[in-house]
């Protein structure tokens, strides 16, 4: 910042002040100020297959709740704040696993819309049909931590805890890299972003008839056009709907589980 002389005028004569400077010295500047938010350095998961490896992980070591961390995590996007907060009526009305549900972002206050896919559905199904006492307004990932006084805690995990649960377990699985629980919102991001399949996808076919829609509205940009037809949001729930992480994972062990008690 610039160096700001004070003046002051007295009738016909100027009076000139020393320059002040009005910026803290470099030393007294909080340090988180000065420091990139580290968020930004979290690793997404690259792999499909890598995804496969957690989710198994956790299913395999009777972790349910872990496993669907990430699945949640992975196929929503949604930040950690907002994904330990949804309750079980959120996701299941009339018995029936939803199709989309809204929830208000806690950090920008705007409602989105979360769309479940087939591996967040039998995922949650999946834990629904090893939790007996669920109740409505239960937090899906729950506290398993328990009151001095012996009763459960009615709460969600702590955003530390779901930290710890993300880079523990990757941790475990061996796959090297930087993870926190912004990985579970970058990993879907890269994995829409990247696939090879995203044309063959793409909810709008005919690129020079968008083109002439724009003109006709007289758009300023495509973007504009996509937002005023609708096309954004369609084009989202497609994407998410087949993005399904951890779904093979998930179908594996429930085959296993199922060849096993048949003994």
């Amino acid at each position: 910042m610039p160096e700001v002389a004070i003046y002051m005028t007295n009738h016909n004569n100027i009076i000139q002040f020393p320059k002040q400077k009005l910026e803290a010295p470099r030393d007294q500047i909080p340090k988180q100020k000065l420091e990139a938010p580290r968020d930004q350095t979290m690793t997404p998961i690259e792999s499909r297959d890598d995804v496969n490896k957690i989710v198994s992980y956790c299913l395999n070591n009777g972790k349910l709740r872990d496993a669907m961390l990430f699945v949640i995590g992975f196929n929503t996007g949604l930040r950690v704040s907002d994904l330990i907060r949804i309750q079980i009526q959120d996701v299941l009305r009339d018995g029936q696993i939803v199709e989309s549900f809204r929830v208000r972002e806690i950090k920008t206050s705007k409602p989105v819309t979360v769309y479940i896919n087939q591996a967040a559905k039998e995922m949650l199904t999946l834990y629904m049909e090893h939790k007996q006492d669920l109740s409505p307004e239960s937090y899906l990932f729950e506290n398993l931590s328990y009151c001095s006084s012996g009763t459960k805690r009615d709460n969600f995990i702590s955003r530390q805890a779901a930290w710890k649960i993300v880079k523990g377990t990757i941790r475990a699985v061996g796959i090297e890299g930087k993870y926190g629980t912004h990985t579970l919102r970058k990993t879907p991001s890269m994995q829409i972003m990247t696939a090879e399949s995203l044309a063959d996808h793409s909810v709008v076919k005919n690129e020079a008839g968008l083109q002439a829609v724009q003109m006709f509205l007289n758009h300023n940009s495509i973007s504009s056009t996509f937002h005023y037809v609708g096309i954004l949001g369609k084009q989202l729930k497609a994407e998410v709907m087949r993005l399904n992480l951890g779904l093979e994972a998930i179908q594996k062990y429930k085959e296993e589980h199922n060849a096993s008690s048949h003994y």
